[in-house]
């Protein structure tokens, strides 16, 4: 099922699926929010692309479990297709939509999640302390474009740091190995305001 939401074009199904991507997506860059309903079980997003008769898939990420929605940098005009795989056991319910990158929320003075995330910048020199839970993570900024990428910090385990967010930009709640989904716990807090 297809739908349009205020925020973005929003697509619902159980199961495996296969899906067009939208052909009127903004820039050359936008968020694939994914999500399930409380309980359910998780699902991974792959791209699906064709070279004549060769099909190649790339992992994309995967969807927050429980109540969070995570976000995936999609690059648009590469993938045609999208593929939902959401196990074979018992096929739950998957969720997701696409935002542009200007529709993302401002940081807040406290941020928390399970799952990764973006937030938009619009001031340079934010100072911003940082937490992540057992499996580490890692907090970067990205162009308004979603283009150039800077770590501004990173780490494997569980850690604790204080950044200064050097310019406006996409704010990214990530994985360790840039990865999309669900995370163990994480949290923001600005330390000085704008």
């Amino acid at each position: 099922m297809v739908g349009g939401g205020d925020d973005g074009l929003e697509f619902t199904g159980r199961g495996e699926h296969v899906l067009e991507v939208p052909a009127q997506l903004p820039g050359n860059r936008v968020i694939l929010e994914a999500w399930v309903r409380f309980l359910a079980r998780g699902f991974q997003v792959y791209g699906v692309r064709e070279n004549g008769r060769q099909v190649k898939e790339e992992y994309l990420g995967r969807s927050a479990l429980g109540r969070g929605r995570a976000h995936i940098l999609f690059p648009t005009g590469i993938y045609p297709r999208i593929r939902v795989d959401g196990g074979v056991r018992k096929p739950g319910r998957w969720n997701m939509r696409f935002l542009a990158l200007d529709s993302l929320p401002e940081l807040a003075a406290e941020n928390t999640g399970e799952v990764s995330q973006f937030f938009s910048v619009g001031t340079p020199g934010i100072e911003v302390s940082v937490a992540f839970g057992s499996a580490g993570g890692c907090l970067a900024l990205y162009s308004a474009e979603g283009k150039e990428r800077q770590v501004l910090t990173r780490h494997s385990g569980r850690f604790e740091d204080v950044v200064t967010i050097p310019r406006a930009g996409l704010l990214a709640v990530e994985g360790d190995s840039l990865a999309w989904g669900a995370m163990t716990s994480w949290s923001l807090r600005m330390r000085k305001g704008v």
